[in-house]
């Protein structure tokens, strides 16, 4: 996927078909909405309900309409389905450069790393996960990335199974990081990419799960 052109992604039975673009800064309220919805769901028991409560929707539309401002080598992906009102954005996947290459990179490796992927509850299981993520792979991978990296939340099975089912392992990396005022584990997860490795990818029948980290 070169970044510009929408992209068609038709799964089995049961899984619905999605557009793959990149985001624009008109959509920055749109996936601060998912952003928001996402965690209240996901980390329902895994975060404090005091600080999913306090999750500022404006705030965070804010953050997302200056990062598709200013992307530079950074780019996010939506997967997004026709709907009765419109389109309707069921995942969003962020990635880009390797934030802290001296930590997470590998010699000589150009690393890449999954910043953020988050599903709409409702489309859990219907493949618009999978579709972001593919393009944000693919991205990487086209990028000249050969290595990536990810982190997400160390007690969240949903996302652990869905990230092994896409060839993320675990690398024993595990850190206290903060995210919303709250310090929480959060444990480093790693693949290799190629060129044309996403392509070859083919979301399941019946998803294990969906991300929310």
């Amino acid at each position: 996927m070169d970044g510009r052109r929408p992209v068609r992604h038709r799964g089995p039975v049961g899984v619905d078909e999605w557009t793959v673009r990149v985001a624009r800064a008109g959509d920055a309220a749109v996936i601060g909405a998912l952003h928001v919805r996402s965690w209240r769901y996901g980390y329902r028991g895994l975060v404090p309900d005091s600080a999913l409560a306090g999750l500022d929707l404006a705030e965070r539309t804010e953050r997302w309409r200056e990062k598709l401002e200013s992307p530079g080598p950074r780019r996010v992906f939506l997967a997004l389905r026709v709907g009765f009102f419109g389109p309707e954005l069921g995942a969003f996947c962020a990635v880009g450069p390797a934030r802290e290459p001296e930590r997470d990179g590998r010699p000589g490796v150009p690393t890449g790393e999954l910043y953020a992927l988050y599903a709409d509850p409702d489309a859990f299981g219907r493949g618009a996960a999978h579709a972001a993520h593919a393009a944000g792979m693919d991205h990487l991978a086209a990028t000249g990335h050969r290595h990536a990296v990810l982190w997400v939340l160390a007690e969240n099975p949903r996302a652990h199974a869905f990230y092994r089912g896409r060839g993320w392992r675990a690398d024993g990396l595990v850190e206290e990081q903060e995210y919303v005022g709250v310090e929480m584990s959060v444990a480093r997860f790693s693949r290799e990419l190629a060129d044309g490795v996403t392509a070859a990818e083919s979301p399941p029948a019946a998803p294990a799960g969906e991300p929310t980290a």
